[in-house]
């Protein structure tokens, strides 16, 4: 699944020329605040969804806040 947050978005969306002209660097390099890892983590009778910053640590920022209510929202339809 990939979720695009639209805050992030709009603050990175205004590249300015010479990020343009870094070609070399992915896009990770770029924004990595913009990319995160879902861990499930299992127990005997329930599983836990834990958001994953770049360099794999838990985070409660708010993008994954927003990311966990909407596997939330997805998972009791």
């Amino acid at each position: 699944m990939q979720y695009l947050d639209p805050f992030l978005v709009a603050k990175h969306g205004d590249e300015s020329i010479f990020s343009k002209l870094a070609f070399w660097q992915d896009a990770m390099d770029k924004a990595p605040d913009m990319f995160f890892y879902i861990k499930l983590v299992t127990d005997m009778n329930e599983t836990k969804v834990i958001i994953l910053d770049i360099d794999q640590v838990r985070t409660s920022s708010p993008t994954a806040r927003r990311m966990l209510r909407l596997i939330q929202d997805r998972l009791d339809r």
